[in-house]
């Protein structure tokens, strides 16, 4: 087990989706982590982690005060920073709150590559996010981490000025750095915590199906969905990487997967809840980022398996079926 004199990983956003899963992820590899978050760690994920190995602290900062984010840093000192606090917002949020959008996605990244510079850390890796790819991701040619990025709104906008700010700061202050594009993610830990605006499909359809409600839905076209905790292995194993070959990376299958076999497993396991296929988003009860049945085109993630092998990603089959066992054991009933 790490001791407490052994350089750690500091994860911010660490309370959320992604954050839960890196700091399991952090912990699966024996490493000492410290959280840095605006929420606390939820007590069953604080209890999953404990079955693993050593707890991480968790610290409550935020990131748009760099005063208090520069001072948590010269406390623990980490060796490498993983920068996943963001506010993931829909439309309605970007309508009413886009300074607080930017203030966190834009102001914070720059608050923790200055808290980086100033600690010693040695290095930083970014999540980003497919969103930059904006309409390109609809388009008939494959995405690349080359592919001219071009986002829709204002989250993949203030990803892509993180990306940016990453790539420039690393420059000017000797800071090595590195970005990580993530896919759609779906998995354990997610949950509503008030900066991430919209639930994936599967998870809406598995609570509503918990709750014995009906659901409309749209069958969706393919995309590049990526599970979480095998997500998190991976940007932890790239955040580690010695020397990587690149500055940004795509993180997940490269493979296209759609929600329909998930709905056929929740019929199974939920045999008197009803699903009922429509036609229309705007007929459905299920929300969704995009039009789901606009075809996408397929994420290249050949950089990821060169860097860290071809071992990374399950089947969507596999991954569908480990995560409803994960539902059944750590997910209220009342959800």
């Amino acid at each position: 087990m790490p001791s407490e004199t052994e350089p750690a990983v500091l994860v911010t956003g660490a309370t959320g989706f992604v954050g839960i899963n890196l700091l399991h992820a952090l912990s699966h590899a024996g490493l000492r982590s410290i959280g840095m978050a605006t929420n606390p760690l939820p007590q069953t994920a604080l209890n999953s982690i404990a079955e693993i190995g050593q707890v991480p602290i968790v610290e409550l900062v935020d990131v748009r005060d760099s005063t208090a984010v520069s001072e948590l840093f010269l406390e623990y000192r980490p060796m490498v920073v993983i920068h996943a606090a963001a506010i993931t917002s829909g439309v309605e949020r970007e309508r009413t709150s886009a300074q607080a959008i930017v203030n966190v996605n834009v102001g914070g990244t720059q608050s923790v590559l200055d808290a980086c510079t100033g600690s010693g850390v040695q290095r930083m890796l970014y999540l980003s996010s497919g969103a930059v790819y904006g309409e390109a991701a609809f388009g008939a040619e494959q995405l690349s981490e080359t592919t001219a990025v071009v986002p829709a709104g204002l989250y993949g906008a203030t990803k892509l000025a993180g990306e940016f700010l990453v790539k420039r700061h690393g420059q000017l202050h000797g800071l090595a750095t590195v970005t990580a594009r993530l896919s759609a993610v779906f998995g354990p830990w997610e949950y509503p915590t008030g900066v991430r605006d919209l639930m994936s499909p599967i998870l809406q359809l598995s609570l509503a199906a918990r709750r014995r409600e009906s659901s409309r839905y749209v069958v969706d076209a393919g995309r590049n969905w990526v599970y979480a905790p095998e997500a998190a292995a991976a940007i932890v194993g790239l955040a580690l990487k010695r020397e990587p070959r690149y500055d940004c990376y795509n993180v997940c299958p490269p493979s296209l997967g759609t929600c329909e076999p998930w709905v056929e497993r929740l019929r199974k396991t939920y045999p008197d809840t009803t699903f009922v296929a429509v036609l229309s988003p705007k007929d459905a009860t299920v929300a969704y980022d995009a039009d789901p049945r606009r075809e996408r085109a397929l994420v290249e993630a050949d950089r990821i398996q060169q860097e860290l092998g071809n071992d990374l990603w399950s089947t969507h089959e596999d991954s569908l079926d480990h995560y409803l066992a994960w539902l059944e054991t750590h997910y209220p009933t009342d959800s």
